[in-house]
């Protein structure tokens, strides 16, 4: 074959393996972080609109919508080690997530628009802190864990919209007001974002555990692994047995006690979470 023509089929063959390989190499650079657990049903909106449903060990994206139906729920490892439960009948948007893992340094800002949501913090959190939207109050959370819930938990206790610490401390911000939240287990109730902040109060346990059990698997549901994790695997994690549970009582307990299934279990998916490297670096 002459020269001319095999370096045009050269060139040919280079420009379509670059535009097959780009949109996954852009796509894996927005990565920030990982499906951790998925109990159907729970779907991502991609930034370009389309949907896909969430599976165990998938990438979550930057500016992805999480979703979730009244029997799905989701956990998401992020790549500062921070995790967030998005609970049943949920929706909320990844806004920033910019990390330097060099320098253990960068910022995260979410918005639940309906729902529950627990987030436990990493390294970010420990430094600029997190950002999280919501239609009555914004809340900036540092060191910590909180959980934050849109329209009530049945059983009553807040019409609104609940925001709970359990470890560190929240500043809340509104049209009109600012407030700080520093004692584990206490949380308060907003109802309207031009109305000064009600006064913090210890959260009741049953009210409590209603927000932490709707963000949580329930009995059959084992977060989407394949290979279920056996007494032996989490006795050799360091764990006396299995559990997906959420924090128990009393108010304020250490949200850190948790084993999901990101610990034992499906390897490959543990394996995948917080492989890949900083966004936004």
């Amino acid at each position: 074959m002459p020269w001319e023509k095999r370096s045009r089929l050269l060139t040919t063959l280079v420009t379509a393996l670059l535009s097959t390989t780009a949109p996954l190499t852009r796509a894996l650079a927005d990565s920030v972080g990982s499906v951790s657990a998925v109990n159907p049903s729970a779907n991502g909106i991609l930034p370009g609109g389309s949907a896909r449903m969430l599976s165990l060990g998938q990438d979550v994206l930057f500016k992805e919508t999480i979703r979730t139906t009244g029997e799905g729920s989701a956990q998401l490892a992020f790549l500062d080690r921070s995790t967030l439960n998005v609970g049943r009948n949920s929706s909320l948007v990844i806004d920033e997530f910019v990390y330097n893992p060099a320098a253990g340094t960068g910022s995260m800002g979410l918005t639940l628009s309906k729902g529950v949501l627990r987030f436990v913090g990493g390294q970010i959190s420990h430094t600029a802190g997190v950002t999280i939207n919501t239609a009555v109050a914004v809340v900036g959370l540092r060191g910590g864990s909180a959980t934050v819930g849109i329209g009530g938990e049945k059983g009553g206790g807040c019409e609104g919209t609940i925001f709970i610490n359990h470890i560190g401390a929240l500043t809340l911000k509104n049209k009109v007001d600012q407030i700080a939240i520093t004692k584990p287990g206490y949380g308060v109730c907003v109802t309207d974002p031009d109305k000064p902040f009600p006064a913090p109060f210890l959260v009741p346990d049953a009210l409590l555990q209603g927000y932490l059990g709707n963000s949580g698997s329930h009995g059959d549901q084992h977060g989407g692994a394949a290979d279920l994790p056996s007494d032996q695997m989490t006795a050799r994690a360091g764990f006396d047995f299995p559990r997906l549970d959420p924090p128990g009582s009393p108010p304020g307990s250490n949200p850190f006690d948790i084993v999901t299934i990101i610990n034992s279990g499906d390897s490959n998916a543990a394996g995948s979470a917080q492989s890949q490297q900083g966004y936004g670096d």
